[in-house]
């Protein structure tokens, strides 16, 4: 038979017997592979309590399969059906091998997180914005999937890493409304950026965490592009969620807002109304921020950030020689501090794999922020939404610092929070102006 591209006589299906032999060794491969696989299931799962390891790597690979394919019945634009797909194939790679890697080198609280879930099965009302981090994402997740299926530690990883691609998804329109148009690549970037990738898929607080903020960053995003209150839905929703899991996320979240509010209320009046309830508010949520934390005096605030400071041990954490005796000596810690909560560990400071890889990416940062600097307008510095997640960052960073600063294990892990807001904003004032059009005469 001719065929029809190139006109040439070619027998049908010549040519095809390379192409339905690769099948079949793929096949041969994967079979020969799987065994060899099952028994690293052991060495790898050394700190995953269970009886029959396979059997739990099993049903997370079909748990996986059907989460997947959930995503066809997503209420979203049918061209965001591959990328997201395709993002949770990548998730579903780091999820279920190359995080065993992760899993045996270290004891981690997800170990915790699964065995409290089996131990103890409270009423699920039992869940309440001022408990611990811990007690919620167990109450909020992995209580429900250990009441509706099978005991299964990978297929609970699984789940965590479905909200994390959620997360990731919401930041995505998130930006689509703020750009007001469609940005395929930009779903890839945030998907696939590795610490993204890799952070939002573990079983833990992050994951939730990221939801939260990423429906807090979507409904602010919304009610200031479009000024509808229905985005005050996800915006409340992602403020009580995050609060759920870290209740001082509840400060650092409302400044910045009330901020925008300020920004963008009518007249001097309007503004003068805004910022006084937001004083009222934020007297409030402080006040009970304090009593959360035992402040009653300065002295307890200089304390605790101190205790704050050293309360992160492991093996990342470095050595660190201030000692917060005054307001003065705080504010001289900030700056530092705050930089290292956003772009440290820089290379050659944490000589481990997560850490190199680390490392690039704060490198990656630092150069996206060099030109940030270089090509931003005042104008584009003065947009109300701009200001608003500059100050959400610089907010997070002022809090975070004290933390990151002292392990840079947890600064890798805790940025995951702000990532994709801190991407976002670089990449924005990083891009390339388009020149002026010179004047007519």
């Amino acid at each position: 038979m001719v065929s029809e591209q190139t006109g040439s006589l070619r027998p049908v299906g010549a040519g095809r017997g390379r192409v339905g032999l690769l099948p079949v060794l793929m096949g041969i491969a994967l079979g020969a592979a799987i065994p060899s696989f099952a028994g690293l299931l052991h060495v790898w799962g050394r700190h995953i309590a269970r009886p029959d390891i396979q059997a739990d790597y099993l049903f997370a690979l079909v748990w996986a399969t059907l989460l997947g394919a959930g995503i066809f019945l997503w209420p979203v634009a049918s061209g965001d059906r591959t990328p997201l797909l395709v993002l949770w194939g990548a998730k579903c790679i780091v999820t279920l091998t190359l995080m065993l890697l992760y899993e045996w080198s270290y004891s981690l609280d997800a170990y915790g997180y699964f065995w409290a879930s089996q131990q103890s099965r409270p009423p699920l009302g039992s869940v309440s914005w001022w408990m611990s981090g811990r007690g919620n994402v167990l109450a909020g997740v992995a209580w429900i999937q250990t009441y509706l299926l099978p005991d299964s530690y990978h297929a609970l990883k699984v789940t965590f890493a479905m909200v994390g691609l959620v997360a990731v998804y919401v930041f995505y329109r998130a930006a689509v409304l703020y750009c007001g148009e469609e940005k395929p690549r930009l779903l890839y970037v945030f998907g696939l950026y590795p610490s993204i990738l890799f952070w939002s898929s573990i079983l833990g607080k992050d994951p939730i965490q990221l939801l939260g903020i990423a429906l807090y960053v979507y409904g602010v995003i919304g009610w200031d592009r479009t000024g509808r209150w229905r985005y005050g839905l996800p915006l409340l929703a992602g403020l009580l969620l995050a609060v759920s899991v870290r209740f001082w996320a509840g400060p650092i979240l409302l400044l910045p807002l009330f901020a925008l509010l300020v920004l963008r209320a009518p007249g001097v009046a309007g503004k003068g109304a805004f910022l006084l309830g937001g004083l009222a508010a934020g007297a409030l949520v402080l006040d009970r921020f304090a009593a959360r934390l035992g402040l009653a005096a300065m002295q307890d605030f200089y304390t605790t950030v101190q205790n704050l400071q050293r309360g992160w041990e492991g093996g990342s954490a470095v050595q660190q020689t201030v000692e917060f005796t005054g307001l003065g000596s705080v504010l001289a810690f900030l700056p530092r501090g705050m930089f290292t909560a956003l772009f440290r560990p820089l290379p050659g400071e944490v000589m481990n794999p997560f850490g190199l890889l680390a490392g690039l990416e704060n490198l990656f940062l630092v150069v996206l922020l060099g030109l940030a600097v270089v090509r931003v307008k005042w104008s584009t510095l003065r947009e109300p939404l701009v200001v608003w997640a500059i100050l959400l960052l610089l907010t997070w960073a002022a809090f975070y610092g004290f933390i990151s600063s002292h392990n840079m294990g947890a600064a890798v892990r805790f940025k995951l929070q702000m990532l994709p807001v801190l991407l976002g904003l670089l990449l924005y004032l990083s891009r390339r102006r388009a020149p002026a059009s010179p004047a007519r005469v």
